[in-house]
């Protein structure tokens, strides 16, 4: 259920490929957040995204896609992927590295039509309703820093919890990465 400028609520459905949108089909739609208010976000089932939300059906299921600058989405997932109650250079680091991954896998989703994942696949991300001040900041101090090697972004994983071990790239992954080294 998607809620209009006026509050009042619009409901989409799909049927055979299409979206229908009070009796009309479409190929797919494009919701916008109203231009002339800076504060305006689209709500989907009363949870609030920034960005546009693209519409499209596979079969009789809709297809929504979040559709926003990269700064934006991270504003949505460096505090489900790091408490925000953490110091703010820690918050700072994860952004970086929020970032990085991003950008180095901003395609893995490419052939299902959409960039990104909002799971731990590629970075959870909630949307408006997570956004904390603390880790705001972090994002917005380190605004279009990325973690290079020779120049290339790295693969920049991160983890919930080592146990104070890591092991080398090489055997995780099978190639080694200079930049990812053993912690014991």
């Amino acid at each position: 259920i998607l809620q209009t400028r006026t509050g009042n609520d619009i409901q989409l459905n799909a049927a055979a490929g299409k979206v229908c949108l009070d009796g009309v089909f479409y190929t797919s739609l494009r919701l916008v957040p109203a231009e002339d208010d800076l504060a305006a976000f689209i709500r989907l089932n009363d949870k609030p995204y920034r960005g546009d939300i693209l519409v499209s059906a596979v079969g009789d299921r809709l297809k929504l896609v979040n559709e926003l600058d990269l700064e934006e989405y991270l504003l949505g997932v460096v505090p489900l992927e790091m408490p925000p109650t953490w110091p703010l250079e820690a918050l700072k680091a994860q952004a970086v590295a929020a970032r990085t991954f991003a950008l180095k896998n901003i395609n893995r989703h490419r052939s299902q039509g959409y960039g990104l994942c909002d799971s731990s696949h590629c970075q959870v991300y909630g949307g408006v309703d997570v956004e904390c001040t603390t880790s705001s900041a972090a994002v917005n101090g380190t605004a279009g820093m990325v973690a290079k090697y020779n120049g290339e972004l790295i693969e920049a994983y991160y983890h919930a919890c080592s146990g104070g071990r890591t092991e080398t790239s090489g055997a995780v992954w099978g190639s080694n990465r200079p930049y990812l080294t053993v912690v014991i």
